[in-house]
């Protein structure tokens, strides 16, 4: 183009080779109750699921933990409940282990609701009334009390004490709050972590959990009262299942599926639904718990399917308690753990390396129910359970098959691998839907995936010693398509990859040599 003359001049440029980003392998979606929040409204046909994405347990607690009843994110019961928090327990144990993104879809369907109760105080100044309340939503508020008395510094001086008590493995854990010599018409600054206590202008309806008068001699301590009205969500429990991974077909981002409070065989049929979900959808894998009770490893029903990886055994998680001193412990699913070292390897090594070894250990947990030895895992092995073991004194994943049984995709990084392409080239290809289907574009698509299976041949994911050897891309006329694909609006790109097993066994051969030389 010559420029003889002064003006503006406008040069159309034919578009550069296709960018492709690698697109993540580890974002979960974890399925289950939750003790508080709802992302479900509606039913059957009306159905719909609100998927929460967090990327950290700061985001997670915001929606679904029992504040002031509560270890890190894990909802503790109070002691006239009984629950273990399978959602909590396992969204740790993903953080604990490395994880990032995670969508929640809380199965619960219950509306939760805070304990609240009323304080009345008579004061040599009149009347003061206080609203109580549990710190969050929740019944674990059912089991607060209140106690009141006049304290020992006078007239309109009171003592408070708190106290939440906790469901114990054994007996009741009892967490104690004491607020001495607090002044009356200041109780609203009282800082509680168990309750919230607001002034209230005007008397409130109905009788006082607690009537003290400190305005004169010192009477009778008032309590312990309970708090009352605390409600969970997972009062009700949603079983519209196959509603929910429905929905979840909109949500493209998903490589892992975690149901958290399920094992297999008991949970045969919710489990059947995410496999059937994985199957239609083809890039994504769910993470299955082996009851602990399954030890005849040869008839285990899973299907033998490539988007299902068995894990075996449960663990056992002890936590701290609140202000108490004392641990609460836990059975709990493993494969929030599990997925959570799915992504520290993605991170630290690429989905391509086995979420298994000894850079696979499991964190946040105190034991595993079952001690696996090398003798026993003989007997998982050939039938693709992988195994929780101890390795020098680490609980670590010391497998890493799917169920696809002597298949092309037996083994969990060669699967995601796949994962790996198909999804970053799905995403990349959007962009030339609608282009003009000729060479241009076919040297354009060719040029940029090759370049993205070059980065990933330079990082170790494939066999062979050249990216020849390694992988092949192949698109055009009489290479991957037809002319009457092409007059059928298609364009088809062929991808192969020589995939990077993993050293599942090792054979070390030792001789002597009897004669040097």
């Amino acid at each position: 183009m010559a420029f003889d003359a002064p003006g503006v001049y406008v040069r159309y440029k034919t578009d550069g080779p296709l960018v492709v980003r690698a697109a993540s392998t580890s974002t979960a979606v974890f399925i289950g109750p939750t003790i508080i929040g709802n992302t479900l409204s509606g039913t059957g046909a009306g159905l719909v699921v609100s998927p929460v994405l967090v990327s950290s347990p700061k985001d997670y607690a915001e929606h679904f933990t029992t504040t002031g009843a509560a270890s890190g994110i894990v909802c503790l019961a109070g002691a006239s409940a009984d629950f273990t928090d399978s959602m909590g327990h396992a969204v740790r144990g993903f953080y604990m282990n490395g994880g990032q993104n995670a969508y929640i879809v809380s199965t619960s369907t219950g509306t939760a609701a805070r304990a609240a109760g009323n304080l009345k105080l008579k004061t040599t100044d009149g009347i003061l009334h206080f609203a109580v309340a549990a710190a969050s939503d929740g019944a674990w508020g059912n089991d607060v009390a209140l106690t009141a008395r006049q304290s020992a510094i006078g007239k309109d001086y009171l003592d408070l004490e708190v106290t939440l008590t906790l469901k114990g493995d054994g007996e009741a854990i009892v967490s104690r709050e004491q607020f001495i010599g607090q002044r009356a018409d200041q109780l609203d600054k009282t800082g509680s972590a168990i309750v919230a206590i607001t002034a209230l202008a005007a008397a409130p309806s109905g009788t006082p959990l607690i009537d003290l008068d400190i305005s004169g001699d010192p009477p009778a301590p008032v309590g312990p009262k309970k708090l009352a009205g605390g409600k969970n969500s997972n009062a009700t429990v949603s079983t519209e299942i196959e509603g929910i991974f429905g929905a979840l077909r909109d949500v493209d981002d998903i490589s892992l599926i975690v149901l958290p409070d399920r094992v297999w065989p008991t949970h045969q049929a919710d489990y059947s639904s995410a496999l059937a979900h994985c199957q239609a959808m083809k890039d994504r894998m769910t993470l299955i718990q082996l009851a602990d009770d399954q030890t005849d490893f040869g008839n285990v029903s899973v299907p033998m399917d490539k988007y299902a990886a068995v894990y075996y055994p449960q663990a056992r998680v002890t936590l701290p308690t609140p202000g108490a001193g004392q641990r609460m412990g836990a059975a709990v699913n493993t494969t929030g753990h599990v997925a959570g070292v799915f992504a520290r390897t993605d991170a630290e090594k690429g989905p391509w390396t086995a979420p298994a070894g000894m850079h696979a250990a499991l964190a946040g947990i105190t034991e595993l129910t079952r001690d696996i030895s090398q003798t026993y895992q003989e007997r998982m092995n050939p039938n693709n359970i992988n195994a929780l073991r101890y390795i020098q004194g680490v609980p670590v994943i010391w497998g890493a098959r799917t169920r696809d049984q002597g298949g092309i995709y037996e083994y969990i990084p060669v699967m995601r691998t796949a994962f790996l392409i198909a999804d970053s080239l799905r995403e990349a290809l959007n962009r030339v839907v609608f282009a003009k289907n000729t060479e241009v574009l076919w040297g354009n698509v060719k040029a940029g995936v090759s370049g993205f299976m070059d980065g990933l041949f330079a990082q170790g994911a494939f066999q062979g010693a050249s990216p020849g050897q390694a992988y092949r891309v192949t698109i055009g006329l009489g290479q991957s398509m037809s002319q009457d694909d092409i007059r059928k609006g298609l364009m088809r790109l062929n991808v192969a990859f020589a995939p990077a097993f993993p050293a599942e066994v090792i054979e070390i051969v030792i001789e002597q040599i009897f004669e040097p030389g």
